[in-house]
């Protein structure tokens, strides 16, 4: 692994004339220097000069608002009562539209060309020892034009789960907080595709297909393992039958949940410190396999396979269709994909593995230090945050080149109050009561 700090051109540095290309005559003096240059960094160490701050292309004062920022927008959403929702060009920070007048206190932006809006309220949930605590519910979702602000619909309901343009809302009864309607509705319009009032209480639901950005299979479950698998385009039953299960009102701690992984359904109970996973077929609810742990582990996808963390430091990857274990890791227990055959790994405790390893094998290609890291969803640009070793209280910046180098790009302050997002070679920050984009391309 190689660690190269890039350079920095001055916009005001005045024109150099190209220079010629090195004669026959030349190269072997320039062998000879650089071989000599390798000589004294091995014998006195590597050391490099303090990174270069990265350009800021533009900043606005922040006072705790929740921001994003997609390929060409950044949107903050003021705190208080009636928060304000203001859309800035993400390259120049001019501003697109402003907003105001919502009950929301976060927004969604995974649906291309819409913002949604959930709009919650408060309501008093008691405890299972007669106690009770305050919770935000969704009452209705706001859906707007991503580039314009204008309104286009609102419905009741949570915005749950999406496939393209077509969006399911998810309406709850305020005393039990139990989905009594799944409604998909048409992203640009909000008018109803198809709705389902489920007779006995839904528990838990998913989607899933082949691509996970457009399921094609709904799933609801109930408290008493009775399942139905509904085609996401129209809400017809392709197939329905009763589960094993474990219904949360047996207490112990232990009940069941649906879980899915690319184009298969899975059923994941935990009883008595002990957990179970059984895969099933969605269309026939077939099993495929089982897997008995004995501690309560996380799942989540590792390009075409299924990652189970075995415990402290360490991960399982299974074939979704056998439950096969097609390689076996060490030194951290999450990961998330980089589109390119790869997985960032995170570890939860101090010392772990944090990097890069391949998604087919589990070979681990490059290790970081350990830090924050963000994966540009647009480009595919790995950043790296780490605390400076030699600056208090700033955090250097690293970035991973196509060729699995480690390049140090800049510098920001480490006291980042929201943290930072990177899309399109665009990373905004929070530091310091001030919010700022810089180029990282």
């Amino acid at each position: 692994m190689t660690l190269i700090e890039l350079g920095e051109i001055s916009s005001g540095s005045d024109p150099q004339e190209p220079a010629a290309p090195p004669r026959r005559s030349d190269l072997r003096r320039i062998a000879v220097l650089l071989v000599t240059v390798l000589c004294v960094l091995t014998v006195t160490g590597s050391a490099r000069p303090a990174p270069r701050g990265l350009p800021v292309l533009w900043s606005v004062e922040y006072t705790g608002e929740q921001f994003t920022m997609t390929g060409d927008t950044l949107y903050l959403l003021g705190p208080g009562a009636v928060p304000r929702l203001t859309a800035y060009d993400a390259a120049t920070g001019s501003i697109r539209f402003t907003r105001k007048g919502f009950g929301s206190s976060w927004l969604n932006t995974d649906v291309p060309g819409l913002l949604l809006m959930p709009i919650t309220a408060e309501r008093k949930v008691p405890d299972d020892i007669g106690n009770t605590y305050i919770e935000q519910t969704v009452q209705a979702t706001v859906a707007l034009d991503a580039h314009s602000g204008a309104e286009l619909w609102r419905g009741t309901g949570e915005a749950n789960l999406w496939n393209g343009d077509m969006i399911m809302l998810v309406e709850r009864a305020e005393e039990l907080n139990e989905p009594t309607r799944f409604r998909t509705v048409r992203g640009p319009t909000g008018s109803t595709i198809w709705s389902y009032e489920p007779v006995q209480g839904v528990t838990s639901w998913t989607a899933t297909g082949t691509d996970p950005l457009r399921p094609d299979r709904f799933i609801t479950a109930t408290d008493t393992g009775d399942v139905e698998v509904r085609r996401f385009s129209d809400g017809s039953v392709v197939t329905a039958g009763k589960l094993p299960w474990r219904a949360s009102a047996q207490g112990n701690g232990g009940y069941s949940q649906l879980f899915s992984s690319h184009d298969k359904l899975f059923v994941i109970t935990e009883d008595a410190g002990r957990q179970t996973v059984t895969g099933y077929h969605p269309d026939s609810l077939r099993s495929l396999w089982t897997l008995e742990t004995g501690t309560l582990n996380g799942f989540f996808d590792c390009g075409a396979l299924l990652c189970v963390s075995t415990g402290p430091g360490g991960v399982a990857a299974l074939d979704p269709a056998t439950g096969q274990v097609a390689w076996r890791s060490e030194g951290w227990e999450y990961a998330r994909q980089t589109g390119d055959g790869r997985l960032i790994t995170e570890p939860h405790q101090s010392g772990g593995w944090h990097g890069v390893i391949d998604t087919a094998t589990g070979r681990k290609i490059v290790q970081f230090e350990l830090g924050t890291t963000y994966v540009d969803p647009v480009t595919g640009t790995v950043l790296t945050m780490t605390a400076s070793s030699t600056t208090l209280g700033s955090a250097t910046l690293t970035q991973l080149t196509d060729s699995d180098e480690i390049v140090v790009r800049g510098s920001v302050g480490s006291n980042t109050d929201a943290g930072c997002v990177l899309v399109a070679d665009r990373l905004a920050c929070s530091i310091g009561g001030v919010l700022s984009v810089r180029d990282v391309g």
